[in-house]
């Protein structure tokens, strides 16, 4: 179970509980062999799905991160892992449709 917090303007965080799971071959998963990321290159195309106009890119290499993103036509969802332990530390959720924008960020703010 992790803890979540939801927070709109002018509002106190709010707090709950998720439950979740995640396996090796889980797109876009909670953690990534650093081996493995360390073969990763910008703009390297991981996955790609024409039926449903969806791919999975490694959007950015930097400095101790890498960020591999899911796009798709009305979404888009960008994960950011720390290079030398693999973790995933953020994940920003992003969905359209025709009348608005939504946006979700979740940040690792602490590791047992």
């Amino acid at each position: 179970m992790n803890d979540n917090v939801t927070t709109f303007p002018n509002t106190q965080p709010q707090r709950g509980q998720l439950d979740g799971s995640n396996g090796q071959a889980t797109v876009l998963g909670l953690w990534i062999p650093p081996q493995a990321m360390a073969e990763l290159k910008a703009e390297q195309v991981i996955d790609s799905v024409d039926a449903i106009k969806s791919k999975t890119v490694v959007s950015e290499v930097g400095r101790g991160y890498v960020v591999i993103s899911e796009i798709g036509q009305l979404h888009r969802t960008d994960c950011t892992y720390d290079a030398t332990s693999g973790i995933l530390t953020t994940i920003v959720f992003t969905k359209r449709d025709q009348l608005s924008t939504a946006t979700t960020q979740l940040k690792l703010v602490g590791q047992r």
